[in-house]
């Protein structure tokens, strides 16, 4: 039996149609705990009449703090009654075959603490589908600590056992939250496989905005943050240099992005604080190039001419594109996600009809 476990906030225009995506299980064997942030729309009122109708929905409202969907995850895992859990996000949807598959995946493994699934991206505008999964890759721990985006928040069927051992979601990260967990997660097992390379998750990209898409000084040191706790657990030194260079590299993509008073910001909090990471030549080497950047990327066409000069990596760090192109769904795995979607409405909502 499964628990899907979905974190909400002020999703009354979508949480219908995920939670629709579960009642279309092919199986019964599940339980839906719904967690409430605090919506001040007609989200609960829409859940609630979902629990009216069928009893394996259940709703909970987060009863301590920090706010967040990490908090919100935790109590509904911590408050299932079954052995696996799968974590939803509510803007998402979740194929109809999702929980009948990972059950007897899991149930056929029984050595695994989680097995992986992958997940493709959907617009609400037809668009080419990519994997928000890299099924492929070698090293999966190496590649979060590259913050490649090597798999999703619903991507793991977890057993309830090995999420307790981990703690769970670190509530205090405001930010790259599933890269946390699943770093340590990976850190303390090897007993993890790919099942299969068949989505069945669907992850919304243009729902509402999230703390993701906010360019803030703010954004950055909470994520700057996450990525220090990660780097003071971890013990083999190849992986804390590696991961090291990594967060070094984003940092000075970080100037180029955030602007003006909020770039200001940035390398002032960056400077109040210690870190095991940043040393004092790192925060000036970042000063001096924060300062250099804003000058010169007011003049027309000098921007090109500047990233040019740091594809030489001699004063500043070589800039790394993260986050690297996801793959498109070929054309074969489309075919069988729409056999396998049949007659669901989900066809049009991901315009494979």
């Amino acid at each position: 039996m499964v628990s899907i476990i979905i974190p909400t906030f002020n999703r009354e225009s979508l949480i219908s149609e995920t939670l629709n995506s579960v009642i279309n299980q092919t199986s019964s064997d599940w339980e839906c705990i719904i967690v409430d942030d605090g919506s001040i729309d007609n989200t609960i009122d829409i859940i609630s009449e979902f629990c009216k109708e069928d009893d394996r929905f259940k709703i909970l409202k987060r009863n301590r703090e920090p706010k967040g969907a990490a908090t919100c995850r935790n109590i509904g895992w911590q408050n299932s009654k079954y052995e696996y859990i799968v974590f939803l996000d509510s803007d998402d949807l979740i194929a109809p075959w999702c929980i009948k598959e990972r059950l007897a995946y899991m149930r056929e493994n029984s050595e695994l603490d989680f097995g992986l699934f992958p997940a493709i991206e959907f617009k609400n505008t037809k668009s080419i589908l990519k994997y928000r999964s890299l099924v492929d890759v070698n090293n999966p721990i190496l590649s979060f600590l590259s913050f490649e985006a090597t798999w999703q928040t619903s991507c793991p069927i977890w057993r309830k056992s090995f999420l307790k051992k981990i703690n769970g979601w670190n509530e205090s990260s405001v930010a790259w939250q599933d890269g946390e967990v699943h770093i340590r997660a990976l850190l303390n097992t090897n007993k993890f496989k790919w099942a299969t390379q068949i989505p069945d998750i669907f992850i919304r990209l243009d729902s509402q905005a999230t703390i993701t898409s906010i360019k803030s000084a703010n954004k950055y040191i909470n994520i700057f943050n996450t990525y220090e706790n990660i780097y003071n657990i971890i013990e083999d030194i190849h992986m804390k240099n590696y991961f090291r260079n990594s967060i070094k590299i984003w940092l000075f993509n970080v100037i180029e992005i955030i602007k003006d008073k909020e770039l200001e910001l940035f390398i002032c909090l960056l400077s109040s604080k210690e870190f095991n990471i940043l040393s004092t030549t790192n925060i000036l080497m970042l000063r001096y190039y924060s300062k250099i950047y804003s000058v010169f990327n007011k003049i027309s066409g000098f921007r090109f001419v500047f990233y040019q000069i740091r594809e030489m990596p001699i004063f500043f760090p070589k800039r790394k594109q993260f986050y690297r192109n996801k793959p498109e769904v070929s054309k074969n795995i489309l075919d069988i996600i729409k056999k396998k979607l049949s007659n669901s409405y989900m066809l049009n909502k991901l315009y494979l009809s």
